[in-house]
């Protein structure tokens, strides 16, 4: 008789056993409504799993063991409501996924493969703790967390691999605190880019973040002008007429208007740009407006160029001088304890410029007099005269501002109060400038 040795038995053993060993998937489903009772779910038909959904959350997750070589194919979930169901892998980095978006009753639905996505959200200032909630419908719900003093956060999703492959993406998000953020989306297994601006529909009062295909020629192209000039214009098509690469090249360009500020904004491909003549003709003379500032920034370095001294040359068209950008640091000392939400216009003896939308947080333990810093850009040359600060709610009480650039400021004081029930306006006139900054205090 032959009798194998303990070695030879596990070296015929261990390789079937390593075979049909049990691989674990993460399973993840969620609801489109807060969802606190247990969840059935039965994969691939034959596996069967409760999943208690604890703390009223609208995702229930678990774990569910399938042999070595089998995917995910199939999935049941009870009770029956609209859901959505994620199974993944991460060793393998596979997903499956599946959405249900009527009640199904209980019927077996199939699993397709999704794709891995990415979200970055940059700020413009970092302050404690903060979320944001984004969702891409029906496919997700995003919540971007940021830590303490953190400008950027990332965050993964996934999406159909088959089914989602648009030229763009809407985002909803709630509320106008939005406007200082900076969006872009990623397809992992493509290395598409989505660069995304903040708009918002005046009938309905829903603002969202529609992101775009991007490439790295790519610019985004922003137009301001006067609120009372555009204010029901949503969207309008130009000529840009820039020198790039060497040769003068003339661009198409759809621009949207942007949530609560007088801008307008979409992208092109440019490539190299030269600081040179800038044209803007506008294809509908009928939309043509004043045009107060245009800026260029580039997708893959995020240099700016722009002007805000533009000429008229012939009816709806304009031109100007692209200039590099200039940075400016706009402080502001007030005892205001809610976020205010807000935009800047920096005046340059005729010339005006248009900030980003900016928002006053006070994170200061003494309330009563908090400082903060802005961020602002000018293209031109010209002395700064004045600011105009337009308040997208009610005004709040500003006890000192400042502008810094470089190693000079420029103090200012409050002359005049104007506008609407929605949209009002406090003028500062220039009362000291060019004193030097020491760090703790002005010389």
């Amino acid at each position: 008789m032959l009798v194998l040795s303990y070695w030879s038995i596990s070296f015929l053993v261990l390789p079937h056993f390593l075979y049909t060993q049990a691989r674990k998937w993460d399973v993840q489903v969620c609801f489109t409504e807060v969802h606190s009772n247990p969840v059935h779910v039965t994969l691939n038909k034959d596996k069967y799993k409760n999943i208690p959904c604890a703390n009223m959350e609208d995702c229930c997750k678990t774990e569910i063991n399938l042999d070595n070589e089998t995917r995910p194919q199939v999935i049941k979930v009870g009770p029956s409501f609209e859901f959505k169901a994620i199974v993944q892998n991460q060793d393998l980095q596979e997903v499956y996924g599946v959405l249900c978006q009527t009640p199904c009753s209980g019927s077996e639905l199939t699993l397709a493969n999704w794709t891995h996505w990415t979200i970055e959200v940059k700020r413009e200032k970092a302050y404690g703790n903060y979320e944001l909630f984004l969702e891409l419908a029906p496919y997700v719900k995003i919540r971007v967390p940021f830590r303490e003093n953190s400008k950027t956060s990332k965050k993964s999703f996934f999406l159909p691999m088959e089914t989602y492959t648009p030229l763009k993406i809407k985002l909803l998000t709630k509320g106008k605190f939005n406007l200082d953020t900076d969006i872009k989306l990623k397809n992992m297994k493509t290395s598409e880019t989505y660069s995304c601006i903040y708009l918002h529909t005046p009938f309905s009062h829903l603002s969202y973040h529609e992101c775009l295909l991007v490439n790295a020629s790519m610019w985004k192209v922003e137009l301001t002008s006067q609120p009372r000039q555009i204010s029901k214009i949503m969207l309008i098509k130009v000529t840009l007429g820039v020198y790039g690469s060497g040769r003068y090249s003339s661009h198409h360009v759809i621009l949207r208007k942007l949530a609560y500020i007088p801008t307008l904004a979409g992208f092109t491909n440019i490539g190299n740009i030269r600081t040179n003549k800038a044209d803007i003709y506008f294809n509908d003379t009928n939309n043509a407006f004043d045009i107060l500032k245009l800026a260029l920034t580039s997708i893959l370095t995020g240099e700016e160029y722009g002007c805000t001294n533009l000429y008229k040359t012939v009816s709806a068209k304009y031109s100007c001088k692209l200039l590099q950008s200039k940075n400016w640091y706009l402080r502001i000392s007030s005892p205001e304890e809610h976020e205010q939400t807000f935009a800047v216009e920096i005046i340059q003896d005729t010339l005006s410029s248009f900030s980003k939308g900016l928002i006053w947080r006070n994170h200061c333990e003494h309330k009563s007099n908090c400082v903060d810093n802005f961020h602002l850009k000018t293209y031109e040359d010209d002395k700064v005269t004045g600011l105009k600060l337009h308040f997208m709610d009610k005004p709040f009480k500003i006890n000192e501002i400042s502008l810094k650039h470089g190693e000079s400021v420029y103090k200012f004081k409050a002359t005049k109060e104007s506008g609407t029930e929605n949209h009002m306006v406090i003028e500062f006139s220039l009362i000291t400038e060019g004193m030097r900054y020491t760090g703790t205090c002005l010389v």
